[in-house]
């Protein structure tokens, strides 16, 4: 089930727009904005019990800066940073038996 707010578009026909969008048990899925008709600022997602999935910023449709996944109970999955759409810095995550990896990626 999606939910739209006001949608208003440019002179290219470009849309800005919120987005939601709900899983059938009424528990919202993901939302965030649309900018030109591309992904643009905040987006979240969301498990079907209503944790947080992952939490992250997009720039002009590419992920940008920083970005946190969560497991289905809560705890941390993964962390780090976006430039210009690929991986940046250092990423640390956690295995499902609790190691801590820590990964450095270089553009």
């Amino acid at each position: 089930m999606i939910k739209q707010n006001i949608i208003h578009y440019n002179d290219k026909g470009e849309t800005h727009r919120c987005f939601e969008e709900y899983y059938h048990n009424g528990n919202i899925s993901r939302k965030g904005e649309y900018i030109n008709g591309n992904r643009n600022g905040l987006w979240e997602r969301y498990y079907k019990n209503g944790n947080l999935n992952y939490s992250g910023c997009y720039k002009n449709a590419l992920p940008s800066g920083l970005w946190i996944g969560y497991n289905h109970d809560g705890t941390l999955n993964y962390k780090g940073i976006f430039v210009n759409g690929k991986r940046f810095g250092l990423w640390e995550s956690t295995t499902e038996i609790n190691i801590k990896q820590i990964e450095y990626c270089i553009i």
